[in-house]
C-alpha cells in the first residue's frame, strides 16, 4: 500500500499471484480497467528478480526491457516495484500522448547505491503521481525489466 498519497480516493493492487507462470499478460486485467502490452508473467529463478512479496512478476517480453500499461478510466497515482538489469525510465502520458510525469532510474536517489553501478538496485520503489494518465511506459534499453506489486489510483 502506498504512503503519503495525497487526493487518491482509491488503491487498486494487481493480484499477479493469481496468473500462471509464463502467461503472456494482456486483457487478465481488463475488468480493472489494465491493459498490458509485451508483458508476460513468470515465477523468476534468478534471486536479483525475485519480488519483496508474493512469487510472480510481470517480464517485459517478446521485446527485452520494454513494458506499456494502458489505463481505460484516467488514473492519479501508479506504483510498483522494479528490478532491471538497466538504466530504466517509466513515464506517464495522457490521452493525447503527452508526456505527465518520468521517473528515471539514472536519476533517482538510492540510499545506500553504488554509483558506479549504471542499474538500478533490486525491488526499487517506483511512484508517479499526475492528474489523467492513461498510459505507462517501463523502458530499461534492452535490458531484463520486471515489475511487481503494480497498484494504481484514482
Amino acid at each position: 500500500m502506498p504512503d503519503n498519497v495525497a487526493d487518491i480516493n482509491k488503491i487498486i493492487e494487481l493480484p499477479l499471484d493469481k496468473l500462471r507462470s509464463f502467461d503472456t499478460v494482456k486483457e487478465q486485467f481488463s475488468d480493472l480497467g489494465v491493459l498490458f502490452d509485451n508483458a508476460f508473467v513468470l515465477q523468476p529463478s534468478n534471486a536479483t528478480y525475485f519480488p519483496e512479496v508474493g512469487e510472480m512478476v510481470l517480464m517485459g517480453a517478446p521485446r527485452n526491457g520494454w513494458i506499456e500499461i494502458t489505463f481505460t478510466i484516467p488514473i492519479n497515482y501508479f506504483a510498483c516495484r522494479l528490478t532491471s538489469s538497466q538504466h530504466t525510465k517509466v513515464q506517464a502520458y495522457d490521452c493525447d500522448g503527452e508526456s505527465l510525469a518520468l521517473f528515471d532510474t539514472e536519476t533517482a536517489d538510492y540510499k545506500e547505491a553504488d554509483r558506479l553501478v549504471s542499474a538500478p538496485p533490486p525491488n526499487l520503489n517506483v511512484k508517479i503521481q499526475a492528474l489523467n494518465i492513461e498510459r505507462v511506459t517501463l523502458n530499461s534499453l534492452d535490458g531484463q525489466l520486471v515489475i511487481h506489486d503494480v497498484c494504481f489510483g484514482f
